[in-house]
């Protein structure tokens, strides 16, 4: 869990004011298993639709899946 913590700070500084993050959080499925390109990942859709929602807010979904995570 450390790695995952770690790796969410270095790839993700403090947000500007107008800008908004979503932390999603899950297993494989969350991470992209089964999608045929990264961009067709569901944390990265949400992203896109969320742009396209509300143009003029800054988005960012953070994908914090974990793949092979079993529960």
């Amino acid at each position: 869990m450390e790695n995952v913590t770690g790796r969410i700070d270095e790839e993700h500084d403090r947000a500007e004011p107008e800008h908004t993050r979503v932390l999603v959080v899950g297993t494989s499925q969350t991470w992209g298993a089964g999608a045929a390109r990264a961009e067709d990942g569901f944390v990265e859709r949400l992203e896109r639709l969320l742009m396209a929602a509300e143009p003029e807010r800054r988005w960012e979904c953070i994908n914090a899946g974990i793949q092979g995570l079993r529960g």
